[in-house]
């Protein structure tokens, strides 16, 4: 009897065990070879949910992500696009759980490096003579950065209500 009860929680234990591994293959956007990662979460799914990640690449990346297709490269015509996503990501990243681990700061965002804005679901709104601002609602974005040789990954998925 005891040997039963040993073989189904052993079964049950590795059962467990894959079916936490899942499918964890990365997006697409993340260049394969990536020498460390970190990624953290905030939410679930019947809410707003942000995700943050970071991978560490070395110097051979930087040209890699330039020849990349999914990749265009930052330019002083696009910067302001760009830190839009991240300003709008720092009200939320700054009070996540994982505020201790978000690192990145708007002032890195130059020119020469390389980005990819991924499901982008904006809306424009614009009332009577003003300027039309830019409502964010579902995005991700990838943000290579050449000087740190480091891939930035930003989502948020905030529920329209």
């Amino acid at each position: 009897m005891k040997k039963l009860v040993t073989i189904l929680l052993a079964g049950l234990m590795c059962g467990t065990i894959l079916a936490g591994c899942g499918n964890s293959e990365d997006p697409k956007q993340v260049l394969k070879g990536y020498s460390d990662s970190e990624t953290y979460s905030d939410g679930d799914d019947n809410s707003t949910q942000q995700d943050f990640s970071k991978y560490t690449y070395d110097k051979s990346y930087d040209s890699k992500f330039g020849k990349d297709e999914n990749y265009t490269k930052v330019t002083s015509k696009n910067k302001e696009e760009i830190s839009g996503y991240f300003q709008d990501f720092d009200t939320w990243g700054t009070t996540s759980s994982f505020s201790d681990h978000y690192d990145f700061k708007t002032d890195m965002i130059t020119e020469g490096d390389y980005y990819c804005i991924a499901d982008e679901n904006v809306n424009v709104s614009s009332v009577g003579q003003r300027k039309a601002v830019k409502i964010y609602h579902k995005y991700s974005v990838y943000y290579y950065d050449t000087e740190s040789h480091t891939l930035y990954y930003i989502h948020n998925n905030l529920n329209e209500s």
